[in-house]
């Protein structure tokens, strides 16, 4: 791995653990949970003499949602998952489904949240204030 996308990562990271308003990362994986590992061993890898506990907490106090950008059989990509990333239970994170793609059925499977997060994003204000999302692009 390059050292710069590991810079750029745990850069992200930081930004958005700082209270930045918006900030949208990208990491390929095969995954969700995937990119959470990589980003944890992203950071092992800069010997931050942080626990495993420790750098799992930082993920998830900086990453509101992460979105999953699947490639498809014909090679197109199509955004497939949002889940939203609530915290860490017994060493494994715990999250919440938003926006599902059921390929079989072709239909999204979409949660009360997710349809106020996709009314949201149709309208990136509301009441003046942008939308405060910290999200993590996977594919």
């Amino acid at each position: 791995m390059k050292t710069s996308i590991l810079y750029q990562q745990i850069e992200a990271l930081n930004v958005m653990r700082s209270g930045v308003d918006s900030l949208i990362s990208v990491v390929h994986t095969e995954g969700i949970f995937d990119s959470l590992k990589r980003i944890e061993l992203n950071m092992m890898a800069r010997n931050l003499s942080l626990s495993i506990d420790d750098i799992k907490n930082i993920i998830v106090s900086g990453i509101k949602y992460v979105c999953y950008q699947q490639r498809l059989i014909d090679g197109r990509r199509k955004l497939t998952e949002i889940v939203r990333l609530d915290g860490v239970e017994n060493g494994r994170y715990v999250v919440t489904p938003i926006i599902h793609w059921e390929a079989d059925k072709d239909e999204w499977i979409v949660s009360d949240e997710g349809a106020k997060l996709l009314n949201f994003m149709k309208y990136p204000t509301f009441g003046g204030q942008l939308l405060k999302v910290a999200a993590l692009m996977i594919g």
